[in-house]
């Protein structure tokens, strides 16, 4: 009897479309629980994400509705293979982030220029340093802290072999989603490269920021620094998010 009535709850299951919506609800609704989705997107696409989840849901249920052909076709069966293969990528990723390796794939920014250094030299600046910014709210007023003492959350690496001496303390910034992330940081001074390069990359360094001219080129460097081995942030918030107004 039992066994009867599974097989009748199950009719549906047999045709490709209804597992495909099936699988794609489930994705979505997992990628909001907890805000998973902002390991791969900007958070402020959560009510796109939300009404992508319903509106998956809908299919879903019009499509246990369709009427079952006898057998699906072999271009049926090709086509709902391909629509389930992005969601093979949520296996391996679960709670991972972009790190050291990611880092090295992709080009840098460091905080300021010459150019823009000589540009806001003669303009006041009415923003208050704070004593712990991000390096997002560097990137956006670095002029008003050069000459102070701060501290900053971020990953360090040595990779950067053409400036010797010197680590890169980066975090990644998000525009839309982790494609398009890019290392965002500054270049610091430190003693401590030997025993910083292994083990967690999340360090918090103070120090005091100051223009130096490196390898050419002026760029911003936290010297005098003091580094302490930090437990990398929740999933969550390891991202920095660009501002559309940037």
């Amino acid at each position: 009897m039992f066994t009867s009535l599974m097989s009748v709850l199950l009719i549906p299951f047999r045709r490709p479309v209804v597992i495909v919506f099936a699988c794609w609800t489930w994705a979505l609704f997992w990628l909001l629980d907890g805000k998973r989705f902002s390991l791969f997107l900007l958070p402020d696409l959560f009510p796109l994400i939300l009404i992508s989840a319903f509106l998956m849901l809908l299919f879903f249920c019009l499509s246990l509705t369709k009427e079952m052909s006898s057998r699906p076709s072999s271009r049926e069966l090709f086509s709902s293979w391909i629509l389930l293969l992005p969601l093979l990528f949520l296996v391996p990723v679960k709670d991972k982030t972009l790190g050291i390796y990611a880092y090295t794939k992709k080009s840098f920014t460091n905080l300021g220029s010459v150019q823009r250094q000589k540009q806001t030299r003669n303009t006041p600046n009415t923003v208050k340093p704070k004593k712990e910014p991000t390096l997002m709210e560097l990137t956006e007023n670095w002029p008003a802290y050069i000459g102070h003492e701060i501290t900053t959350l971020g990953q360090l690496s040595f990779e950067q072999k053409e400036i010797k001496n010197f680590g890169f303390l980066f975090r990644f910034a998000v525009a839309c989603c982790t494609a398009d992330a890019i290392p965002l940081g500054i270049l610091i001074e430190t003693q401590d490269k030997t025993e910083m390069a292994s083990g967690s990359p999340w360090v918090r360094v103070t120090g005091t920021l100051a223009i130096r001219n490196i390898a050419g080129n002026d760029r911003l460097v936290l010297q005098n620094t003091s580094l302490e081995r930090k437990s990398a942030p929740p999933p969550q918030e390891r991202y920095l998010y660009i501002s559309p107004d940037l």
